[in-house]
């Protein structure tokens, strides 16, 4: 085998269902219930079950998995629906949509297994559509009598997609084939798997629980195993090897959580040392966790949004490990989401990574109610998000960068609680704001709608403001023309590489706070090192933060030595650092940690 690197065919997947054609893929490990039955022996036995685990934790790709695995038997008809987009839907929309699907993959299914019965079944399917949950009852109950030689198995991806307002009867008429045709062996629908981020079977609508005849299914995260596998795909397309200690140490971090292990392999060979047969080892692994912490991206969005809800169980969790509470609603609900585990009866933080992306938030919340810090730390400007639905995504973005900065910026999806009255909850933030940043795209300029009426009162706002007072910012998200209305308003290109900054400068400078010049020096990164190590010595850290910013500084020396500097590592080290000596009463420091550097 040649050592030369040779470019791989598939990549990382990190946007959801993983093609075995294009993607590194591994089969998960001890999938079972709790009866330790695999998912195989329970379609076997015509078991209904659910299926539950985090958002990007590989429920999708293993569903689909399976349903590869059985296509060679001709026995089973498959069906794979999934829910995701059905939640706005009307009931009769709803049925519409399943009926539709499930015709169109029967007879494409009968059709390959060129069966017998094909056409007995079409015409049933056409004197009986599907109009409501009755006449899906009514359907699978005349395919009794017409199937004999097939089993139907109906796999439901992202269950809790589906309209609130048909769940109670859909999982209702899915108990009553079940309780009704269990002894019968020649039945049609013969088994039922739900896919989703709850426990279905525990979920309690009208005052029942209409799903709690089926097996509760808990998927595992990556084993180390897993982790290696995936790994040794990627290694025997290119030739570029993990030692095991890089292997070990991604697992650690993650503790196997699917996405960021596919994340990690992305920056590690694409951002850390691409195109080269030189083994990734631990110290390449620890610069990529370096980049990926600080990342926006919507991984770590979707998390954050969750942790906004019970932030002071999460804290709590943060500080150190608490008692595990199976009543508790807060730790089940972030468990839920990924971002707790449980382990001997305690209840954690899920994995390492998380611990450092997140941890800030405890020195948010140091800060907002510790009385004895002054009000220039403790309070912050209330900067208001104004935004077309259609940017919501990107705008979350901007609020997480600026909650990482020490800003309080406020945001409609994130801040209102539900159950919470949405216009009277607007208007309250409206009154306490200090500033309003209108996002603006392509889309949101063409469009009318409540984000012309923020505009509005952003600017009637304004005109009351002292002249020369900073209170409305045009954000554009991307390149984009600006309304007549904000013309004469200098706009921020947030989508341009100083973006960010000038943003924070104009936020810190009308706020009074200090403004960092932007005509920074210059230093040679070995010298770097050596004054930052000198000045970080001097100061009184915890044990965590110390061993953290050892971390770092071994990253920062292996990139000083290194003929490939990357200085996106650089930075995120130094910002990193930064992060956990803030509150340092230590200016020159403070100087050390803005320098830019000579990287050659």
């Amino acid at each position: 085998m040649t050592n030369r690197y040779q470019p791989p065919k598939r990549f990382f997947e990190e946007q959801g269902f993983v093609s075995l054609e294009s993607c590194y893929l591994v089969s998960l490990e001890n999938v079972v219930n709790t009866k330790n039955q695999n998912i195989q022996k329970m379609v076997n036995l015509g078991r209904f079950f659910t299926i539950f685990a985090p958002r990007q934790s590989g429920k999708t790709t293993f569903f689909y998995d399976f349903c590869r695995s059985i296509e060679h038997d001709p026995l089973y008809i498959a069906i794979l629906f999934s829910f995701q987009t059905c939640q706005n839907l009307t009931g009769e929309q709803f049925y519409q949509f399943i009926d539709e699907n499930l015709k169109e993959q029967i007879h494409d299914r009968l059709t390959k297994l060129n069966c017998k019965e094909f056409n007995d079944v079409m015409t049933c399917m056409n004197e009986f559509p599907i109009k409501d949950h009755t006449s899906f009852y009514r359907l699978f109950k005349k395919f009794n009598s017409i199937i004999h030689q097939k089993k139907i198995v109906i796999f439901i991806d992202e269950f809790d997609g589906m309209p609130l307002s048909e769940l109670e009867n859909f999982l209702m008429v899915l108990r009553d084939l079940y309780q009704n045709y269990k002894h019968t062996q020649k039945k049609a629908l013969y088994s039922v798997g739900l896919v989703g981020i709850r426990n279905i079977a525990k979920l309690v609508v009208g005052g029942v629980s209409p799903f709690n005849i089926a097996d509760q299914v808990n998927l595992p995260m990556f084993s180390l195993k897993n982790v290696r596998d995936l790994y040794a795909q990627y290694t025997q397309e290119s030739h570029q090897p993990f030692t095991e200690k890089a292997v070990c140490k991604v697992y650690k971090q993650t503790c196997g959580q699917p996405w960021m292990v596919n994340r990690l392999g992305t920056i590690l060979t694409i951002n850390i040392k691409p195109q080269t047969t030189d083994p990734i080892d631990e110290t390449d692994v620890d610069a990529a966790i370096a980049l990926l912490v600080k990342e926006n991206n919507a991984h770590f969005d979707n998390l954050y949004e969750k942790i906004l809800l019970y932030k002071e169980t999460f804290v709590k969790a943060l500080l150190q490990d608490i008692d595990n509470d199976p009543n508790d609603t807060s730790q089940n609900y972030l468990k839920q989401y990924g971002l707790l585990k449980e382990l001997n009866d305690k209840t954690m933080i899920a994995n390492p990574i998380y611990k450092k992306r997140f941890f800030s938030i405890s020195k948010q919340r140091d800060e907002q109610t510790n009385p004895n810090q002054s009000d220039t730390k403790r309070t912050q400007p209330v900067i208001f998000l104004c935004h077309a639905k259609e940017d919501v995504q990107n705008v979350k973005s901007l609020y997480s960068r600026l909650k990482q900065e020490g800003m309080s910026p406020w945001l409609d999806e994130m801040d209102i609680l539900p159950g919470q009255n949405w216009d009277l909850e607007i208007q309250r933030a409206i009154k306490a704001t200090d500033f309003a940043l209108i996002c603006l795209s392509r889309t949101s300029v063409e469009k009318r709608g409540y984000l012309n009426k923020e505009i509005k009162w952003a600017l009637d706002k304004q005109a009351e403001m002292p002249e020369g007072h900073i209170f409305l910012i045009p954000v554009k998200m991307e390149s984009c023309e600006l309304q007549h209305q904000l013309a004469g308003i200098h706009a921020v290109d947030l989508y341009a590489d100083a973006g960010f900054d000038k943003l924070l400068r104009a936020l810190k400078y009308q706020s009074g706070q200090k403004v960092v010049s932007t005509k920074t020096a210059y230093l040679p990164i070995d010298q770097l090192i050596q004054q930052l190590k000198n000045k970080v010595d001097k100061l009184s850290l915890n044990p965590q933060d110390k061993a953290e910013i050892k971390i770092q500084f071994s990253i920062l020396e292996s990139q000083s030595q290194s003929n490939r500097k990357n200085s996106t590592i650089i930075q995120a080290v130094l910002e990193t650092i930064a992060q956990i000596v803030k509150d340092a009463d230590d200016s020159e420091l403070r100087n050390l940690l803005r320098l830019k550097l000579w990287l050659f």
